[in-house]
């Protein structure tokens, strides 16, 4: 049995917002854009202190090469900017820290750090709400659907040429996928994700905009895209 393995994950780009034209005092939440990362223990040469196993050996499958883009975030910057306003998340790929203050002066210390680039406005941070979990399955018309070895993913699964990768020998099986979108709603209460739960292939989950680990609301785009791999008729 083809075996996938997913973290799901609620994530909205810095850069959409960064390009807004929003004025700054309305928000507050902010990208705190880095330059370089001098001072960071980490280096190029020893890439298993802050890479997982898997994750080098799929580098070395794949002739990925390690560049300093995978290098963490420089500590000492963190340290200091986190002295002038709480710190929300960080990006080793963007180099930049998302940073929480309503206060224009704090913004004004920021920005003037020498290691720092640019400070943009992210938008409103809030709080997570609690969460209610439904038990009632959503129903699901197939009458609609024509039967078929793919089911209901049919369209979705041909649109990308996956069927070509499944004849190659290309199945998914003991892949770990970290499914990025806006949301997986109600995905936790489908019929045809049953496996994928009892099975416990979901790994973890963390909805980035919240700041919590319930990633089943928003959008259902994340769940679309999740069925294109994990969905299994009951």
């Amino acid at each position: 049995m083809n075996v996938i393995y997913c973290f799901l994950l609620i994530i909205i780009s810095p850069i959409t917002f960064a390009q807004s034209n929003t004025d700054k005092h309305t928000h507050n939440l902010h990208l705190v854009e880095l330059i370089g990362k001098s001072g960071s223990a980490f280096s190029l040469f020893s890439p298993q202190e802050y890479l997982s196993y898997r994750a080098l050996e799929r580098r070395i499958n794949q002739g990925v090469l390690i560049d300093t883009l995978d290098i963490p975030v420089s500590i000492p910057y963190i340290k200091r900017v986190a002295q002038l306003a709480p710190i929300q998340g960080k990006s080793r790929w963007l180099n930049a820290l998302a940073v929480h203050t309503e206060s224009k002066k704090v913004l004004k210390k920021i920005e003037a750090l020498p290691f720092v680039k640019s400070v943009q406005p992210l938008g409103k941070f809030r709080k997570a709400k609690a969460r209610k979990m439904y038990s009632k399955r959503p129903e699901i018309d197939s009458s609609k659907h024509q039967e078929s070895y793919y089911g209901l993913a049919e369209t979705q699964i041909v649109m990308l040429g996956g069927e070509k990768l499944h004849q190659l020998g290309y199945t998914g099986k003991e892949v770990q996928i970290a499914v990025v979108d806006g949301g997986f709603r109600n995905a936790y209460r489908m019929a045809v994700f049953d496996s994928l739960f009892l099975e416990q292939r979901i790994l973890g989950t963390q909805d980035f905009v919240d700041g919590d680990d319930f990633v089943y609301e928003s959008s259902v785009h994340g769940t679309n895209v999740l069925s294109i791999m994990a969905a299994k008729k009951a």
